[in-house]
């Protein structure tokens, strides 16, 4: 995919959105303010490419352990990651 942008949010901390084949875009939040060089809005990235880490930066949050806020858009409408993504442990 492409980075589409990076973001710091009031409330969900550091963000990331990634634009992807077919008009998914996926979303990561509340990531550590320290982005990885490379990782830059209009760049392309690789599967399995570290993008970021997860964080502590959403101040809704402080109060759990260190933790990723994933989403996914498809045609810009809101779906369940669960439907398209397979773990590894589920093969």
């Amino acid at each position: 995919g492409t980075v589409k942008e990076i973001w710091n949010d009031p409330m969900m901390g550091t963000c990331i959105s990634i634009e992807h084949a077919g008009g998914s875009v996926t979303v990561y939040k509340n990531l550590c303010e320290d982005i990885p060089d490379g990782i830059e809005a209009g760049k392309p990235v690789e599967a399995g490419q570290i993008i970021a880490t997860a964080g502590d930066t959403a101040l809704l949050e402080l109060c759990e352990d260190s933790h990723l806020h994933f989403e996914l858009y498809i045609d810009g409408k809101a779906q369940d990651p669960c439907e398209y993504i397979k773990m590894k442990n589920e093969e």
